[in-house]
């Protein structure tokens, strides 16, 4: 017997009831003219430029602005409020545009500091931030780095200020008895004759020093005295040598500038002129002798002590070569153990006794130790060690034209110069130059004589291909080749 369909007894008994709808469908949004957005549509692209895309941004923002009226409401005295809330928010307003604002001209500096690769330096014109003289100096006045601050001041001005007077008269074609009253300034006197415009030092936060390399390119150091990229080195004024005693070291305390008029003999006018200088502090060495490549050690320096006389002063920017890597010695630790400084403008709360200076930092600062290898190095080009002016030996060759093919090998070449032999202290012979040995002059090999190399105006350093006896020897086998000479394969090995 055939079992009975369930559905066809569901046709002939009452109707199933309904499913239930599922749980959390959406409901059906017919088109209706109520909504707003579909009345926007003609400002969406527009919004959408200012804004962005509509699926990058929801009403969250505007949600979470009440809580902004309320925070200005809790300030009010809750009477009449309306034109209290308004006022908070209209100098919320006008400080929000001025931050902007501060932001601009600080883009607006940086982008200036970059535009002018081929100057040396470059410190913002900025005047809003500033010390005046007598409030700083009232201020610090048992600060040991402020000692005697304005009497230095006014000693390192004195001299740039009557250089550029002295150059405006030359530009001017002013009378030769301004010029020769210039020429011999009395510091003491007419130190007195200096003048800050409404007595203020302006502050600058950093400072760009453009520098050529070492393989003729041009690099920056920005240098902020509030960070730890605050050190500079400079040329030493001598005449000396030693490669201790060719830079200096100092530590920048502060960026100034100031607006200065001079009133002493030969006197212009009374127009300010801009001065711009560091205010820094000294390194020395500590052992003059122990430094070098041949010490195979790096040169240690240390601060001079807070009394000295040189232990502070001021800078040009000009003289300042780039930024430097100075380490503390970390073995022998701070100056003050118990964490209180004497200076809280030089901030020697920080002091270590010893520091080392990295000349390795990068390839450029290695090479301005390797004195006047550096083609972009110009300073070190005039007083480099003449040894060093003969890297490439010159070779006079017989003319090859004049001899039997069988007697060219027995002429030297390059390749068969011998240096002279060590002296039992290699590290002083007269060929060593930290620790790498160079020929020194002319010298005979098998009866030949070594030409003297011409001197190149920035290096001495002759290029191979411009050798005299290359060229002329060269052209001599190209002739004999053109004649079918069996010369010409030996002259073309030289030059293989």
């Amino acid at each position: 017997m055939a079992e009975a369909n369930p559905t066809d007894q569901a046709s002939t008994g009452a109707e199933a009831p309904e499913a239930p709808e599922a749980v959390g469908k959406r409901k059906p949004k017919p088109f209706n003219l109520y909504t707003y957005k579909n009345h926007s549509l003609g400002d969406y692209v527009e919004a959408i430029a200012q804004f962005g895309t509509t699926d990058l941004y929801s009403t969250e923002p505007g949600e979470l602005e009440h809580r902004n009226a309320k925070s200005r409401y809790k300030r009010t005295s809750r009477k009449e409020y309306v034109r209290q809330v308004a006022r908070i928010e209209r100098r919320q307003t006008r400080l929000r545009r001025l931050r902007a604002l501060n932001r601009l001209d600080n883009q607006t500096e940086e982008m200036a500091g970059l535009q002018f690769p081929e100057a040396h330096h470059y410190i913002g014109k900025s005047q809003n931030e500033f010390d005046h003289i007598g409030e700083f100096l009232l201020t610090h006045s048992e600060d040991p780095a402020v000692k005697d601050f304005l009497p230095k001041l006014k000693k390192h001005l004195l001299p740039r200020v009557l250089e550029i007077l002295r150059t405006e008269v030359a530009e001017r074609g002013m009378g030769i008895p301004n010029v020769q009253v210039m020429a011999l300034p009395n510091p003491n006197r007419d130190s007195e004759s200096l003048f800050f415009r409404s007595d203020r030092l302006y502050k600058h936060r950093t400072l760009r020093i453009n520098y050529t390399t070492y393989d003729v390119r041009r690099g920056q150091d920005v240098i902020n005295p509030r960070t730890s990229h605050r050190d500079i080195m400079v040329l030493a004024d001598t005449e000396s040598n030693a490669e201790s005693e060719r830079f200096l070291y100092a530590r920048i305390l502060g960026i100034y500038h100031a607006n200065v008029v001079y009133t002493g003999a030969g006197m212009l006018d009374y127009e300010p002129r801009r001065m711009e200088f560091l205010w820094v502090r000294w390194f020395h060495a500590v052992d003059p002798q122990e430094t070098g490549f041949s010490s195979r050690r790096l040169d240690t320096v240390k601060f001079f002590p807070m009394a000295h006389g040189d232990a502070f002063g001021f800078l040009d920017p000009k003289d300042v070569l780039r930024a430097c890597h100075i380490i503390p010695k970390m073995l022998l630790g701070k100056v003050h153990l118990d964490g209180i400084g004497m200076s809280r403008s030089a901030r020697d709360v920080d002091d270590w006794h010893f520091y080392y200076v990295n000349r390795f930092v990068d390839r450029d600062m290695m090479m301005r130790y390797y004195w006047g290898l550096g083609v972009g190095h110009v300073y070190a080009h005039i007083s480099a060690d003449p040894r060093l002016r003969f890297p490439i030996v010159q070779v006079t060759l017989p003319d090859m034209q004049s001899h039997p093919t069988d007697d060219v090998q027995r002429y030297p070449t390059v390749d068969d110069v011998q240096p002279h032999p060590m002296d039992e202290d290699p590290v002083n012979h007269p060929g060593v130059l930290n620790g790498l040995y160079v020929l020194v002059g002319p010298q005979p090999i098998d009866g030949a004589m070594l030409e003297e190399p011409l001197e190149d105006p920035e290096l001495g350093m002759e290029d191979r291909e411009t050798d005299e006896w290359y060229d002329s020897d060269l052209s001599d086998g190209a002739k004999s080749s053109e004649d079918g000479s069996e010369d010409s394969d030996d002259a073309i090995s030289l030059e293989s």
